[in-house]
């Protein structure tokens, strides 16, 4: 099991926990691995970003028109505060915590899920890891802990994404996201995509021709499939193809170390 650690605890701050964030989120974390454990996960990760990103490095040139890759105003000091207290409460757990120079959290994840030599849960919401998935990774986009009134305890609801129903549900498979999001984009990140194509163009563009390039060849052959002005838009995109391909692309080549052995402490129920 490998964790989106960021994203968990960004978003109990901002649900309004403050300060108390990174207990919050160490605590959720290792009552998760415990229960997990018990439907036969051995081994555990907590990813996290590295406060150097590479990627904003692709946008940073005066060559690069438009917006810049998370151009985001500073942070609360109090929340860098908590990422740290909640990668020190990880570790007091006995979790392996792991950060990569240059690297986010997404790119650790992926890296795990490409080469741990089994099947891998990774946890987080984050719509870019769907290009993760496959016969062996599975993403586990919450869990929510709910009182058990017959026990006066906590019983998990678990909310899975297996590759086959990101598919049904999005109508484009995971080894075509990185497609679909490149002429997408991703507002949250800063990343425009091809402008005037749109969630459902990208969709359609992705299904009819199977990759960007392609897509963007006929609409330079004049396609038929593609309406003039999305023909355009395509065409006025290649420019920006090759760095938006690489802002969506998450890295699965780093250098991760071996995922730890859940250790028996975490096994030991958690009171909340």
């Amino acid at each position: 099991v490998a964790y989106d650690t960021p994203y968990f605890l960004h978003r109990c701050w901002h649900s309004g926990a403050g300060v108390e964030s990174a207990s919050v989120i160490a605590g959720w974390i290792q009552r998760t691995t415990e229960r997990l454990s018990s439907k036969g996960i051995t081994d555990c990760v907590c990813a996290f970003d590295s406060p150097v990103n590479h990627r904003k490095e692709l946008t940073a040139g005066d060559e690069w028109e438009g917006e810049r890759y998370k151009d985001r105003p500073p942070r609360d000091p109090e929340l860098d505060n908590q990422l740290k207290l909640v990668r020190s409460l990880i570790e007091d757990h006995g979790l392996i915590c792991v950060s990569v120079d240059g690297y986010e959290a997404d790119d650790i994840l992926a890296s795990y899920a490409a080469q741990f030599d089994g099947n891998v849960v990774v946890v987080s919401a984050d719509k870019d890891l769907r290009q993760v998935l496959s016969d062996r990774v599975i993403i586990l986009r919450d869990v929510e802990w709910l009182e058990d009134p017959t026990t006066d305890g906590h019983v998990p609801e678990y909310k899975w994404v297996s590759a086959k129903q990101h598919t049904e549900a999005t109508g484009i498979r995971p080894d075509q996201w990185v497609d679909f999001q490149t002429l997408w984009g991703d507002n949250v990140d800063g990343i425009n995509g091809a402008v005037g194509i749109g969630e459902v163009g990208a969709k359609h563009l992705v299904s009819e021709f199977g990759t960007v390039e392609a897509a963007i060849q006929a609409a330079k052959d004049e396609d038929e499939r593609i309406k003039p002005a999305k023909r355009r838009a395509l065409i006025a995109f290649e420019d920006k193809l090759e760095i938006t391909r690489k802002l969506v692309t998450l890295r699965t080549d780093l250098a991760v170390p071996e995922p730890g052995r859940i250790p028996e402490a975490v096994l030991v129920p958690v009171a909340f």
